[in-house]
């Protein structure tokens, strides 16, 4: 059985037969692989997607920027920008391929030492069919 032992901020994947010590096993949170998949509501894919996005002029300063998604989901994705956000923001997403566009939530901001900064938006709704994904995974539930 493999596992993932949580020490402190730090994750470790294990097999089973190599924890022979029960005093080891006692002092870590061991945690089953199948706990990994539950802490998320869609799987996600890494995927460039050309996208656009935008804050309206009533939500903040206004500001366009193109970007690509680094990591999608049915429930948003991860985009690197330029453009300084903060968590809790309303912005517009644009598939800059369909045209479509979705309000999100910023829920994550991280600076990066390039720049750069790693955003996590999430859609005011699930939205699977957005991203365009022929074979989608099976937790991106279509809504009716």
């Amino acid at each position: 059985m493999v596992y993932l032992i949580r020490v402190g901020l730090h994750s470790h994947v294990i097999v089973s037969s190599s924890v022979q010590n029960e005093s080891f096993m006692a002092q870590h949170q061991i945690v089953p692989p199948d706990s990994w998949t539950k802490q998320r509501r869609s799987q996600r894919l890494s995927l460039s997607v050309p996208v656009v996005i935008y804050r309206v002029p009533r939500a903040g300063r206004h500001f366009f920027e193109g970007a690509h998604t680094l990591a999608i989901s049915a429930h948003g994705a991860l985009i690197g920008l330029g453009t300084e956000v903060a968590a809790d923001q309303t912005l517009i997403l644009k598939h800059a391929v369909t045209g479509e566009e979705q309000a999100c939530r910023v829920i994550f901001v991280q600076r990066k030492s390039s720049g750069r900064t790693e955003v996590g938006i999430e859609f005011r709704q699930p939205a699977p069919k957005f991203w365009g994904i022929a074979f989608p995974p099976g937790d991106w539930k279509h809504p009716a």
